[in-house]
């Protein structure tokens, strides 16, 4: 039997008050605890991008656990206002959930961006919530940008030195 959004939503939102640490069913892997947040606990800033279901807003707090807090701004992603209104707002729900659910169950890795915060009651509102992520300074086409300028440049060097292999001595 496939689960509904509201059966994911009820099943999860047993475990989460507020004000505290926000665990899931089963607890978090180790990793940086996720703290309850209200709007009011968040700065927002400018809106740093939109994705298919959801928009993302430089936000600063400093509300996020202790252990964790090695910067106060973070990004906060929400369901895009546009998306609730189209006939997508089933699949963005799910989708926001189990972004949720799963972001707070993966063990910490330097290339997935950490989840730091959840609104209060997120799993009973998900249209409403928003998830407060780690700030990236640059998005995927930037880095990849730059890494491939470095690999032109690194291939043209080599280049070099293929066709004049004393180039390196002097």
């Amino acid at each position: 039997m496939a689960q509904t959004t509201t059966d994911k939503v009820d099943s999860t939102a047993s475990s989460i008050s507020d004000g505290e640490i926000c665990e899931s069913k089963p607890p978090p892997s180790p990793g940086p605890e996720v703290v309850c947040l209200s709007e009011a606990d968040v700065r927002i800033g400018h809106l740093l991008g939109n994705g298919s279901f959801s928009s993302v807003f430089e936000v600063s707090t400093d509300k996020v656990h202790p252990a964790v807090q090695d910067s106060k701004v973070f990004a906060l992603k929400r369901i895009s206002e546009d998306v609730l209104k189209s006939s997508k707002s089933q699949v963005a729900i799910t989708d926001f959930v189990s972004e949720a659910d799963l972001l707070m169950n993966l063990p910490r890795h330097t290339n997935i961006v950490a989840l730091r915060g959840i609104s209060e009651r997120f799993f009973d509102a998900p249209i409403s919530g928003f998830l407060i992520m780690e700030y990236l300074p640059e998005t995927l086409d930037q880095r990849m940008h730059r890494w491939r300028t470095k690999q032109v440049a690194s291939a043209s060097i080599l280049q070099r030195f293929k066709k004049d292999p004393g180039a390196r001595s002097r």
